[in-house]
């Protein structure tokens, strides 16, 4: 069961096509529900699942032109709107994208930081997907209140997890259509949420 918290940092991480925009999509409603506003910054140009509630939906996705560039866009976006940013949840897509290493600009991976170790401050939170765990600085584990690691086949994600304290079994115990939860105080599993696949809607 997935627990909701104001301010919580929350990953979704797992290879392409797992379910981790759908499993995002459903956090953010339930947050929607209990009158949080949410802030989406969709890079994957995708139909959001979740509607406006209690709490108010707003999506934003780069220009077309910047379709590619989706770094530089998302660096404007967290500076341009920070101001409106307090006691609401933001939703990053890709985020790994921003830490690896692939001509992404510092100011970029700064601002994102930022908000993982000061939002807390302005009531932020923020809930985020990733495909390669590698990627994810261990700063940002630390401030990230649950994760939700899918299968992934890199040994590099396999020696991350590692590294963050995540034990053999419960790597292991990472099947199809299975994201095991883990609680960040710690690193041990805490729930698993089980689907066949997933749905058009929420």
């Amino acid at each position: 069961m997935v627990k909701l918290k104001a301010n919580s940092r929350i990953g979704f991480i797992a290879k392409s096509g797992y379910g981790k925009t759908y499993f995002a999509d459903y956090i953010t409603q339930q947050y929607l529900n209990a009158g949080i506003d949410c802030h989406v910054y969709n890079t994957n140009f995708e139909t959001l699942r979740c509607k406006s509630s209690k709490g108010k939906l707003y999506s934003d996705m780069p220009p077309q032109a910047v379709k590619n560039s989706s770094v530089y866009s998302l660096n404007r976006w967290l500076v341009q709107k920070r101001a409106n940013f307090t006691n609401c949840m933001l939703r990053i897509e890709d985020m790994d994208v921003f830490f690896n290493g692939q001509g992404v600009s510092g100011s970029t991976a700064g601002v994102v930081r930022d908000l993982f170790s000061n939002g807390r401050h302005q009531g932020i939170g923020v809930i985020y997907t990733a495909k390669n765990l590698k990627y994810i600085p261990l700063s940002i584990f630390t401030n990230t209140d649950m994760f939700y690691l899918g299968q992934f086949t890199e040994q590099d994600d396999v020696e991350r997890a590692h590294r963050i304290g995540i034990p053999d079994n419960a790597i292991r115990n990472i099947t199809d259509y299975v994201f095991v939860q883990f609680d960040r105080d710690t690193n041990v599993p805490t729930d698993r949420l089980k689907y066949v696949k997933a749905p058009s809607s929420i």
